[in-house]
């Protein structure tokens, strides 16, 4: 057994000790796009290929969306966990920051995606069950077929639809350029909810409707601009508010040993400018019909109204940090028109409805701790 020199056991034991009572977040700043290459600026989502080849915001934004209605319907019909759909989804998002829709067939990238998220994640399916599914659910609601059309492997137009998968596969690995690391918020809301949430029941659905605002959150382009830990501490915000649910505000102090407990956005050390962002990114998604919900949300995320006037003042100046190019622009958009695309469609995707609130679904696929 090989020791430090000059330092007994007891040294190690203290030194251990020492060394535990630092939280592994406090070397893990959070990452913005200078430091992470598949993170976004406001200005690089505004300039991205698709939108520099024509393709206006609002049609991108809607293929997106669809796309990711599209992969978790395919994932749940080829019984793939949640995570390996997640992957999928940032996999062609990351690929369409790069190369343009009008260049690629989304729908095919999304395929190629959802095959090539299922080996990395250790979820194998075969390529023909995929194919099959893939294009049962994209035809599903077509004058032709009501139910969608099943291609088998002797059907016509199999080879093609085997190659154009194939293709875009080897494509999303060169434009990726083998970079298939994706971090998810999923792994922080649970470290969130370890620190401000417990056991209870409304602490449980705390922790539901933010694992469901996280669900619905890979509509967006917001897993392409910021932190994952971001999304996770303004997802467990905004359920914190539909719940009428009091986070730690970082005004208290513990009674045994007179230290002040840090608040709900302090455990990741996040941007409440981001936080912020973040937050009218996800309500921009729904049409709230829930009572409660209207009044919880209806009026806006209000996340600097939210912090108590005795805190730290840096933490409320955390705004100036952000240039004037970097703040989104998506606070001041109009709340995404979910209607049936135009022309850069999803190809055969039926209309769909605007979500409702994530307040009562169900938490499904939650990762091992």
């Amino acid at each position: 057994m090989s020791t430090q020199p000059g330092l007994g056991m007891a040294g190690l034991q203290e030194d251990s000790r020492k060394r535990k009572r630092h939280s592994i977040y406090d070397r893990l700043p959070i990452q913005t796009p200078l430091d992470n290459p598949w993170l976004f600026s406001a200005s690089e989502l505004e300039e991205s290929p698709s939108r520099i080849s024509g393709i206006s915001k609002e049609v991108e934004l809607r293929i997106v969306s669809r796309t990711a209605r599209f992969l978790l319907e395919v994932g749940r019909d080829i019984s793939v966990p949640q995570l390996t759909v997640s992957v999928a989804i940032k996999l062609f998002q990351r690929f369409f920051m790069l190369e343009s829709m009008v260049k690629h067939s989304p729908p095919q990238v999304a395929a190629a995606c959802l095959f090539l998220s299922c080996k990395v994640q250790e979820t194998h399916k075969r390529l023909k069950d995929v194919i099959y599914w893939t294009v049962k659910t994209r035809t599903r609601g077509s004058p032709d077929f009501p139910d969608g059309m099943d291609m088998f492997e002797d059907s016509q137009g199999y080879y093609e639809e085997k190659t154009a998968i194939l293709d875009k596969e080897r494509e999303v690995l060169r434009v990726l350029n083998f970079d298939l690391t994706v971090e998810h918020p999923y792994q922080h809301i649970w470290t969130l909810n370890k620190a401000f949430l417990g056991t209870s029941a409304l602490q449980r659905y705390v922790l539901q409707a933010a694992w469901n605002f996280i669900n619905d959150s890979f509509r967006t382009y917001v897993h392409v601009r910021y932190d994952p830990r971001e999304i996770a501490t303004a997802a467990l915000f905004l359920s914190a508010r539909l719940h009428h649910y009091t986070l730690q505000d970082g005004t208290e102090r513990d009674e045994a040993t007179g230290q002040r407990i840090m608040a709900w956005h302090e455990l990741f050390r996040c941007n409440i400018s981001h936080i912020e962002e973040i937050c009218h990114m996800l309500l921009d998604m729904y049409t709230f019909t829930d009572r409660n919900a209207k009044e919880s949300l209806g009026s806006g995320a209000k996340v600097r109204e939210a912090l108590p006037k005795s805190h730290p003042k840096s933490l409320k100046e955390n705004v100036g940090e952000l240039s004037e190019d970097e703040k989104s622009e998506d606070r001041k958009s109009e709340p995404m028109s979910l209607t049936k695309l135009e022309d850069k469609a999803v190809e055969g995707d039926a209309d769909e409805s605007v979500p409702k609130s994530p307040k009562r679904r169900k938490l499904e696929d939650e990762p091992v701790e």
